[in-house]
């Protein structure tokens, strides 16, 4: 990659640090060169990270802390820097309405696990613009 070559920033956050680094390992070797991977694992954390600026996708499980989802991260952080709109992917294994209107109005995109990698990728190409 050439200095001048843009690197994209992915943010993962899921409380869990197992998965959020097997994530982090396994996205890495799809993506490629040219993104770089950061993992947080709370509310908190992400937050910070995301207000700090620079990151093109936020990756994130719906459950995170104990009282906490993904919504409320993703409405955060909406509220404070309004430019992050559209750049969420929220993955979650709970049963939710299809068409939950909070995920659009937020601008998040939604995976169900399980998914394939292949469909991870799709979504963030899209997020991104790509």
């Amino acid at each position: 990659m050439k200095p001048s070559d843009h690197v994209r920033k992915l943010l993962i956050v899921d409380d869990d640090t197992g998965v959020a680094e097997a994530f982090r390992q396994y996205i890495g070797k799809a993506l490629g060169e040219g993104w770089s991977i950061t993992v947080e694992h709370t509310v908190a954390g992400a937050l910070e990270r995301l207000l700090g600026g620079g990151f093109d996708v936020c990756l994130t499980d719906y459950m995170l802390d104990a009282d906490m989802t993904a919504l409320d991260l993703v409405e955060r952080a909406v509220d404070v820097a309004p430019e992050l709109r559209g750049r969420f992917i929220v993955c979650t294994g709970l049963f939710l309405d299809p068409e939950h209107e909070i995920f659009s109005e937020l601008g998040c995109r939604r995976l169900d696990k399980p998914f394939a990698i292949d469909d991870l990728l799709a979504v963030v190409a899209e997020t991104v613009g790509g």
